[in-house]
């Protein structure tokens, strides 16, 4: 029975080093580490302890959401990128040297594909330069809450004054997030509001520069990861 006990000792001090603090042995409590302590720590002898890291997620996604989150998971790799987009908006300005406002509609429309990309671990970007302005798309996962960001920049916007027309260079798709929060999409996506089919992924609704977008079409060029 002594040889029991010291064998059961050893194997709950074994068991006892292997736990995640703040494991408490003392499972009655009462002050000290006995044999029901012990047959305790037997109950549970070949459990796994802490989180179950064989949990996955079995959620079905609608074909834009099983896209990106391939492409972020590095299941997908994008060699380019195609974005299109136009938009036609108004707004009061000043000429200089007349006190009162005019009006004036700027039509914007461009086409370019990506020609190079960076990876961060929370950020994937694909740009290109367009003669000497920058573009990007961009996508942005936030693993704290979430949500994916979609963006597109375009900085021909800002260095032709365009800006004060178009509003931003930097455009996001539309969540319905209240202030403060993400501009992105979580999960599920809006299946009002984005959509991905042969022609390419398509976002109803922008903000910035974007937000009178008559059309804004992305067409990913990928493969496979090996």
């Amino acid at each position: 029975m002594r040889h029991l006990l010291a064998c059961l000792a050893i194997l709950a001090a074994f068991t006892a080093n292997a736990q995640s603090m703040p494991y408490n042995p003392d499972s009655e409590p009462d002050g000290y580490i006995g044999v029901g302590d012990v047959l305790q720590v037997l109950s549970i002898f070949g459990s796994q302890f802490g989180i179950d890291s064989s949990l996955t997620c079995d959620y079905d996604g609608t074909p834009i959401e099983e896209f990106w989150g391939n492409v972020y998971n590095g299941d997908i790799l994008i060699d380019s990128i195609l974005v299109q987009y136009h938009t036609l908006d108004s707004a009061q300005v000043f000429i200089a040297g007349c006190p009162d406002p005019v009006w004036e509609t700027v039509s914007y429309e461009r086409a370019w594909t990506t020609t190079s990309s960076y990876t961060s671990s929370t950020t994937m970007l694909w740009t290109v330069y367009y003669g000497s302005f920058l573009r990007e798309f961009t996508l942005t996962y936030s693993s704290s809450n979430g949500y994916f960001e979609f963006r597109i920049r375009d900085l021909e916007v800002s260095e032709l004054n365009l800006d004060e027309v178009l509003g931003s260079n930097i455009s996001n798709p539309l969540s319905g997030q209240g202030l403060g929060e993400p501009s992105g999409w979580y999960l599920p996506f809006p299946t009002d509001a984005a959509s991905m089919d042969e022609n390419g992924v398509h976002f109803e609704n922008w903000n910035g520069f974007l937000s009178g977008a008559t059309y804004v079409n992305i067409l990913p060029y990928w493969h496979y990861a090996d």
